[in-house]
C-alpha cells in the first residue's frame, strides 16, 4: 500500500532504442530526501496515474535518455 501523495518514476533508455529500466520510488516517512523503491503493480493497485510533469535528460556520451516522471493518486484538474 502506498501512502505517499506522489511517486517518482525514473526511466533509462537507449537513444532511439530499447528501454533499459523503469523504476518507481516514493518518499519515506513524509520526507523529501529519502526514497524507497516500489513496483509498478503497487501503483496500479493504488490507482496512481502519470501527470503531465516530467523532465528528460540526454547523455550524448553514452547515447542514452534519462526520464523523470511524476505519478499521483487519483489526479484531477484542480483549475476547474
Amino acid at each position: 500500500m502506498i501512502l505517499s501523495p506522489y511517486v517518482v518514476q525514473l526511466v533509462r533508455q537507449v537513444n532511439y532504442g530499447p528501454l533499459e529500466s523503469k523504476r518507481y520510488f516514493i518518499p519515506t516517512d513524509g520526507t523529501e530526501s529519502d526514497f524507497v523503491e516500489v513496483i509498478e503493480n503497487d501503483l496500479i493497485q493504488a490507482n496512481f496515474q502519470k501527470v503531465n510533469t516530467y523532465k528528460i535528460y540526454k547523455c550524448q556520451g553514452h547515447n542514452k535518455f534519462f526520464g523523470v516522471n511524476i505519478y499521483q493518486k487519483d489526479p484531477i484538474n484542480k483549475h476547474h
